[in-house]
């Protein structure tokens, strides 16, 4: 979210590759990262499988959390 874009669009056959047609845009959303994250703990960990707690929920305030 609230990134800015450049895209390059062309077309191309046996005849050759056409000139590109440039598109730069901002992307604006109503979500952004979430203020804090409270780093996770590690329960249990043996060299192959590891387990991780929060100790509260993410505060997703300005959008999922993913």
């Amino acid at each position: 979210p609230n990134r800015n874009y450049t895209s390059f669009v062309w077309a191309e056959n046996s005849a050759g590759r056409s000139e590109n047609a440039t598109f730069s845009e901002q992307c604006i959303t109503d979500f952004a990262q979430p203020d804090a994250i409270d780093a996770p703990a590690s329960l249990s960990q043996n060299g192959t499988i590891f387990s991780l707690t929060f100790s509260n929920e993410p505060d997703e305030v300005n959008g999922p959390v993913a």
